[in-house]
């Protein structure tokens, strides 16, 4: 498992709860510090999908009348899914957000952006994410909005840059040289 996306998260919780601090002591109440980090991914995903709504209605050029982005989202909360685990400390919650976010980067016409979260994501929080990168990969060099060089350059360094964050930390939370999304047969993730 990894611990990357939770200590974000938890940084975030004890910023909020320095502010409540004069009002609420949240060491004493478990389930609000579980309710407030839930939220904390919860405005983090919708904010995701509002930036991709956004994009979408700029890159298609959506009429008031019309609004792409609008139907995305309204689509997007009668599923039963996206709602549901949005909020989930699991961590396809958290490659959900960044996910979203790449795709909004790329809709923006900022590939490059769009790749280092695609990276990002693929090399910290969920491995799977791979087979999504490939083909976005691909689909950014047909269209040649990237050139292969420029591709496979920002990827090594986002590659590098992750393995410095994420490798230190979970290696020390295990107690043990780890890269968890390349440790992914690990049997000590089933127990």
């Amino acid at each position: 498992e990894l611990f990357f996306g939770p200590l974000i998260l938890s940084t975030f919780l004890k910023i909020v709860a320095f502010v409540l601090r004069p009002f609420i002591v949240l060491q004493r109440h478990p389930l609000v510090v579980q309710a407030l980090g839930r939220a904390i991914l919860l405005v983090f995903n919708v904010h995701a999908h509002h930036r991709l709504a956004k994009a979408s209605n700029a890159i298609l050029n959506s009429s008031s009348d019309f609004l792409v982005g609008f139907y995305f989202l309204l689509i997007t909360a009668c599923q039963f899914h996206i709602p549901f685990y949005g909020s989930r400390m699991l961590p396809n919650s958290f490659a959900l957000g960044l996910v979203v976010n790449a795709y909004a980067e790329w809709f923006r016409s900022k590939p490059r952006n769009a790749i280092i979260l695609m990276v990002f994501c693929t090399a910290i929080i969920r491995c799977d994410v791979l087979i999504l990168l490939f083909t976005f990969g691909l689909t950014l060099i047909a269209r040649k909005e990237v050139k292969l060089y420029q591709a496979i350059r920002i990827g090594l360094v986002t590659v590098a840059v992750s393995v410095i964050l994420t490798v230190p930390f979970d290696s020390l939370m295990w107690q043990r040289p780890l890269w968890p999304e390349v440790n992914i047969h690990d049997p000590n993730r089933f127990v």
